[in-house]
């Protein structure tokens, strides 16, 4: 593990979303995001991976070979992933190499969850964007996971 990147990761029934821990994701990045992925690959069962890019500002190539890389690894293991709160230019990237075809990108954390789920009480909360994690998931969560 990489102390310079600490992700928070959290795990409700079959889902885990990990709020991505870098400013960009480059290729001193890519290396701990591939090694996290597979980690927690290893040690959960889960069918469903839901990555929040909320801090990610630069998506590169080694980024994005590393997204593809995850896809892949998700693939193979019967993970659904999902990607949300991208920016537009790391849509833009994304889009440009017909990645989105093969998974799902959402706007908003809430609505990845809300798909990856069915939790259908999100659409019920008011202000979605300033609701904490314990009230998108649920209290308690089954893990709030240390990496």
């Amino acid at each position: 593990m990489d102390n310079e990147f600490t992700p928070k990761i959290w795990k409700k029934q079959d889902t885990i979303l990990i709020r991505l821990p870098y400013n960009d994701l480059d290729a001193h990045a890519s290396e701990h995001f591939k090694g996290m992925v597979e980690d927690i690959i290893a040690a959960y069962t889960f069918k469903c991976l839901i990555l929040d890019f909320s801090d990610v500002v630069l998506l590169d190539g080694t980024g994005l070979a590393s997204i593809v890389y995850t896809l892949n690894v998700c693939s193979a293991n019967g993970i659904k992933l999902i990607l949300a709160t991208l920016r537009p230019n790391i849509v833009e990237m994304i889009a440009k190499k017909g990645i989105p075809a093969l998974l799902e990108i959402f706007g908003t954390v809430h609505d990845a969850l809300d798909a990856a789920t069915k939790y259908t009480s999100i659409d019920e909360l008011s202000n979605k964007s300033l609701k904490s994690m314990e009230n998108v998931f649920g209290n308690p969560f089954e893990e709030d996971i240390k990496y």
